[in-house]
């Protein structure tokens, strides 16, 4: 019966140990600085839980993200995109922990000039659809 106790008690231990560094992981987000350079341009960010700096899970998937300034960058489902130039901070919350990452846009609002050398002939060459028998 002591035995059984034993047994009982060290496995006590060891899940509350197991479980207490679970909830004492830190979060980050990767990347930590973000440029978002010209209007069609966006970042998937990873959430991280870290502990003792090594990675111990991906916790994407449960985040809310925001935004500080959603005039200059936008958050949905973890892909961060541009709204306008400037310089602002996504927050992702997951079980009350919170972690920034600093986004920098420039050119958000540039306008592209399509040609059909530049943007048409590399998509036919890329899908084999530029030579006679296409």
């Amino acid at each position: 019966m002591l035995h059984r106790l034993r047994f009982a008690f060290v496995h006590l231990v060891c899940w509350s140990c197991l479980l207490g560094t679970a909830s004492a992981a830190d979060l980050k987000i990767l990347p930590g600085d973000i440029t978002l350079t010209g209007p069609h341009a966006g970042q998937r960010l990873l959430i991280a839980a870290e502990e003792g700096g090594a990675v111990t899970g991906d916790q994407t998937a449960q985040a809310a993200f925001t935004s500080a300034n959603p005039a200059v960058a936008v958050v949905d489902a973890g892909i961060v995109r541009p709204a306008g130039d400037g310089e602002t901070t996504i927050t992702a919350t997951v079980d009350g922990k919170q972690a920034t990452a600093k986004v920098k846009v420039v050119r958000a609002k540039e306008t592209t000039d399509w040609s059909f050398r530049n943007h048409v002939i590399p998509m036919m060459t890329r899908i084999g659809c530029n030579s006679g028998a296409c």
